[in-house]
């Protein structure tokens, strides 16, 4: 009600984002780092104003369905991914992502995953894997 007694024409406060814009809105910026784009960069490429991406990306605004696949096109993703380890009322299972595991934590990560997908050679990649769970053996 507002201070005359009349309702107000449906406008609630504003309670924040969504939990489900704030999570894509972070599976988006995970995407769009692990590309190595910026947020001006992505932002052409679908449309948009970088300022736009940047309230995606925090969950401000929702992201449209057309706007979403957009995004996914650019980003060389399913759209799924958008929405992979959400965990849904119905279902107690964690989220399939371990939570405290995030690639995008450090620079030196990024570089890292960035090299390792330049390697196109199956037997190479394997190679280094099997050298990195051997470090990682010795060091336990």
């Amino acid at each position: 009600m507002t201070s005359s007694g009349k309702k107000d024409a449906g406008l609630a406060e504003n309670p924040g984002p969504e939990e489900i814009d704030v999570y894509v809105g972070n599976r988006l910026r995970k995407r769009r780092t692990l590309m190595g784009l910026s947020q001006t960069e992505l932002a052409e490429k679908v449309g948009v104003t970088f300022q736009q991406l940047q309230k995606y990306e925090q969950g401000l605004n929702r992201i449209g369905s057309s706007r979403l696949f957009t995004i996914a096109l650019a980003l060389d993703t399913d759209i799924t991914y958008f929405f992979e380890g959400i965990r849904d009322q119905e279902n107690p299972d964690p989220p399939s992502e371990n939570p405290k595991f995030d690639p995008t934590m450090t620079r030196e990560t990024l570089e890292l995953v960035r090299a390792f997908e330049r390697i196109k050679d199956k037997s190479t990649r394997s190679m280094i894997m099997e050298m990195i769970k051997s470090i990682l053996n010795t060091q336990d």
